[in-house]
């Protein structure tokens, strides 16, 4: 029997990460800013699924705003890119950053 690590990475390897593409895309364009481990879920087949969308914000593309400036700091210490320790700047960017941690936990 496999343990669950291997059989997370393989699922990992089988999915195409939709749930995570499909937040940036142009209808959707959502900032997650705090994904980490705790927010991914895994379905029977084990393919993730993203909850945890408390702190999601939509990006206004009206004011040609690309990013979400904020005062407080928000998300999970391990998973904050570079950019929102410094200039509190959230960006799509920023979830990929945390994405990245996030794949490097499991397959590590």
């Amino acid at each position: 029997m496999r343990s669950t690590k291997n059989q997370l990475k393989s699922g990992i390897q089988r999915t195409n990460l939709s749930s995570f593409t499909e937040l940036h895309q142009h209808s959707h364009d959502i900032i997650h800013r705090d994904l980490k481990p705790n927010n991914v879920f895994l379905d029977v087949s084990l393919f993730p699924k993203l909850g945890g969308f408390r702190f999601s914000k939509f990006l206004n593309h009206e004011d040609d705003e690309s990013s979400i400036k904020e005062t407080d700091l928000i998300g999970t210490a391990p998973y904050i890119s570079p950019e929102i320790w410094t200039e509190r700047k959230y960006t799509k960017s920023s979830d990929v950053y945390a994405f990245g941690i996030i794949i490097y936990e499991i397959m590590s």
